[in-house]
């Protein structure tokens, strides 16, 4: 491969093994035979020819259109620090299967990749901007096995209403070391029914996967961070919602996650900061599988929404639940998502109905008299956590996580 640099006067010279420069692209007065991006690559797209193109830097305003595999598009930065910058779109439409590459370019329009041929576009070193109400990044291939392959140190944002990357026919995604920016938190920044494959990833808006796949979105890596400003991750439409990761997460934080009509399942390897994280489902209240929240460091936690500490919240909405008041030393709680108020002076023994994932029930000491000998227990079922009031005006929550064990889980 010939490489080339620019001399103090800005010409070219040429650095390589006596076979010239054919593929160069440069603003006028620096000798290089391309003066236009396009121009270059119709000319090797006529000679069927997979090369690199160097583009010096300057700003070349231009829409590019790729018809063939093997054109790979690599910018400067000069001793002035100035980059190489397109204003204009760069739509990759390929007449057959094949690999693409952009580097150390700063783009000012979208990247659109189309057609049906199975295309691999990487991406290093680049920044991408745009206002659309599409992605930045569009693909709109229909290819399942075309991939935006993300090799690190790339920022795409969409300044419009759209996703700062988006996938309509199954296409997939698969990066590190990136930032996807939508314009405001309220706007989503990936839109996407293929798979998502991320490692080290920035959000500022939603992740909502719209496919039907059993596979939902896939996280890996040495050290990754799943941050978002009140972010949401929808699952809503696949039929067994998922999140996995092997990864040391270093930190979730404001990160809500809704599943539909089947449970949702979530696995992570460990994380040290664990802020704000709810799962919940939008069918079905807020039921999640027995196993829906696993810790592969060690443990598990389960349930249907878990705050900071690892325990239920938000507390149980008790205007929508019935209250029943237990005026006596016993009772069993037959009603669905219950708020029992035990208003008597000596001990209580109340027994949980018959389980129902997902079903919730409330017990308060409504005496102001309970004790250490004045107890209020709790039985039914395998009880996780505490199942005794011992203290005055004390109260306890019960939710019901798995209808086989008759298992309850107490806040």
């Amino acid at each position: 491969m010939t490489l080339v640099r620019s001399s103090p006067s800005g010409k070219l010279i040429d650095t390589g093994n006596g076979g010239g420069i054919t593929y160069v692209v440069g603003p006028a007065g620096t000798g290089a035979p391309f003066t236009s991006i396009q121009a270059a690559i119709d000319d090797a797209e006529a000679n069927l020819t997979p090369v690199t193109i160097f583009v010096l830097a300057d700003t070349y305003t231009e829409n590019l259109t790729i018809s063939q595999p093997g054109i790979n598009i690599t910018g400067f930065t000069d001793r002035a620090k100035a980059q190489t910058q397109l204003v204009g779109n760069i739509t990759y439409n390929l007449s057959g299967d094949g690999e693409l590459a952009l580097q150390q370019m700063d783009v000012d329009g979208q990247l659109i990749i189309m057609g049906a041929a199975t295309t691999q576009l990487y991406l290093v070193a680049v920044e991408v901007i745009a206002s659309s109400a599409n992605g930045t990044i569009d693909n709109v291939n229909s290819s399942t096995s075309s991939t935006v392959i993300v090799e690190g140190n790339v920022r795409v944002t969409n300044n419009g209403a759209g996703p700062a990357y988006r996938a309509t026919n199954g296409a997939r995604f698969d990066g590190e070391n990136c930032r996807l920016l939508a314009s405001s938190t309220s706007n989503s920044s990936v839109v996407t029914n293929g798979a998502f494959i991320a490692r080290n990833i920035e959000t500022t808006g939603a992740i909502v996967y719209t496919g039907t796949a059993a596979f939902g979105l896939s996280m890996s890596g040495a050290a990754t961070s799943l941050t978002a400003n009140a972010a949401v991750i929808d699952l809503t439409g696949t039929t067994a919602p998922s999140i996995i990761t092997n990864a040391r997460m270093t930190s979730i934080t404001n990160v809500n996650v809704f599943a539909g009509a089947t449970p949702a399942k979530l696995t992570f390897g460990s994380i040290q900061t664990f802020v704000g994280f709810g799962l919940f489902d939008t069918t079905q209240g807020t039921r999640v599988a027995s196993d829906g929240i696993v810790f592969k460091s060690g443990g598990a936690v389960t349930g249907n929404f878990l705050n900071e500490n690892g325990t239920y919240s938000p507390a149980i909405p008790l205007a929508t639940m019935q209250p029943v008041t237990v005026a006596g030393p016993t009772a069993i709680i037959a009603t669905n998502n219950t708020h029992v108020r035990a208003n008597f002076g000596g001990a209580v023994t109340l027994t949980l109905p018959a389980p129902s994932l997902g079903r919730m029930v409330r017990v308060v000491d409504a005496s102001g008299a309970a004790s250490a000998i004045n107890t209020i227990t709790t039985t039914g079922g395998t009880i996780n956590g505490v199942s005794v009031i011992s203290a005055p005006s004390g109260s306890l929550t019960f939710i019901c996580v798995d209808v086989g064990l008759d298992l309850w889980d107490s806040v």
